[in-house]
C-alpha cells in the first residue's frame, strides 16, 4: 500500500495474489523492496519460503531479486 503523508490517498502497489510484507522505499524513492509470502498465509511462519521482491513506485511490475 501506498499512502499520502497526511495518511490520504490510500493505494494497493501490488497485485500478484501474494502475501507481501515489509515494504522498504529505495533511497531515491523511485522502488520499493518488500517480502512476498504463498497467498493465504498469516503471521510470520517458521521456516516459510519467501520471496525478495522489487518493483518500481510509480508502478509496473515486480521482480525477484532472492
Amino acid at each position: 500500500m501506498r499512502v499520502q503523508p497526511d495518511g490520504t490517498a490510500l493505494e494497493q502497489i501490488t497485485d500478484n495474489g501474494s502475501v507481501n510484507w515489509f515494504p522498504h522505499s529505495s533511497p531515491d524513492g523511485k522502488h520499493v523492496l518488500f517480502l512476498a509470502c504463498p497467498a493465504g498465509k498469516q503471521g510470520h511462519p517458521v521456516n516459510l519460503d519467501v520471496l525478495l521482491r522489487i518493483m518500481p513506485l510509480s508502478g509496473g511490475l515486480a521482480r525477484d531479486v532472492v
